[in-house]
């Protein structure tokens, strides 16, 4: 069972610290096209609770670019689940959850 973004653990002691926090979730994705790829992560993106906090696109090597998305309101388990689904669009070599913060 996920948690939603702005967490209201069952009333566990050892949860009440999590109470009222926001859970970002740092997605990296590796792309070669970044127009195609970034309008299908948006799509992606709007089948799901979650929102947008940053997006990132910069040049890495050669014809290559690197995407950077936090996202708020997502599950943990729905935050994998758009990372595997942006991992098998066209154009984008790698996708994977970096980290998550806790605000």
């Amino acid at each position: 069972m996920g948690l939603p973004a702005t967490i209201q653990p069952p009333s566990d002691p050892d949860h009440d610290w999590l109470r009222g926090r926001t859970i970002v979730h740092k997605i990296v994705i590796g792309m070669t096209e970044p127009n195609a790829s970034v309008s299908a992560l948006l799509s992606a993106l709007a089948h799901t609770s979650g929102r947008i906090r940053s997006l990132t696109v910069k040049p890495t090597a050669g014809d290559r670019f690197e995407a950077v998305l936090q996202a708020t309101e997502l599950t943990p388990e729905e935050a994998r689940r758009l990372v595997g689904r942006i991992a098998a669009f066209p154009k984008v070599g790698s996708a994977a959850i970096e980290h998550v913060l806790i605000r």
